[in-house]
């Protein structure tokens, strides 16, 4: 089983998506388990190609081919992770890029791994007014509210999202997930997000631990 999970890293790695798509259909095959074949698998190599961008030893068009790659793929595994997910409960997320910001790939991302991960995902899209995030959590009451900003010049519309949940009187029923390039731990902090996502990896990850808070 190991071998070929680590086959499917090595592919995303190489950017070779159509041997990663055999490869995941051969590992659904066998009988590996999806949610073993996404962790071990595709995010795995996602994530390797992220230390290496990081490190220098590899550039932004690599990292955008290769998170395509991913929300291409990963839909193979989707079908299988969701049917793990019917009997239970499916937590409701909205998402969205804030108002003025017009960059999506890395939230697209999320909103990929956040579905194939079981959540229920409300995509609002890029572009997003503070006041039409509002109007969606008062009407869904989601348990999390994601939000990018990939310019430091909207990264502001955060925390403006954030003081009108508590003027709504919601924002304790709302866990709020903030990230985008501009972004960090400590603004997340000092806006009072719960949780920060680095990364698509990171965010996913994020969600699930902030739901079983």
């Amino acid at each position: 089983m190991t071998d070929i999970l680590n086959e499917i890293s090595e592919a995303v790695l190489s950017l070779e998506e159509e041997k990663v798509r055999e490869l995941l259909e051969k590992a659904l095959k066998n009988g590996i388990e999806a949610s073993s074949i996404l962790s071990e698998g595709l995010t795995k190599g996602l994530r390797i190609l992220g230390d290496k961008f990081s490190c220098g030893e590899l550039f932004i068009p690599h990292m955008m081919i290769g998170a395509e790659l991913v929300q291409n793929t990963i839909k193979i595994l989707e079908p299988h992770l969701i049917k793990s997910k019917e009997k239970d409960k499916r937590e409701k997320v909205i998402i969205g890029t804030v108002e003025g910001d017009l960059h999506d790939l890395g939230k697209n991302l999320v909103v990929t791994m956040l579905r194939a991960s079981g959540f229920e995902v409300i995509d609002m899209g890029r572009d997003v007014p503070n006041t039409e995030f509002i109007k969606k959590a008062r009407e869904l009451r989601p348990c999390l509210l994601c939000m990018s900003a990939l310019m430091t010049t909207t990264m502001i519309r955060q925390r403006e999202v954030i003081e009108k949940l508590k003027e709504e009187g919601i924002r304790n029923e709302i866990k709020v997930i903030v990230g985008g390039a501009p972004i960090s731990k400590q603004w997340a902090m000092e806006i009072g997000a719960d949780a920060y996502g680095e990364d698509a990896i990171e965010a996913v990850s994020e969600s699930k631990r902030l739901i079983s808070l």
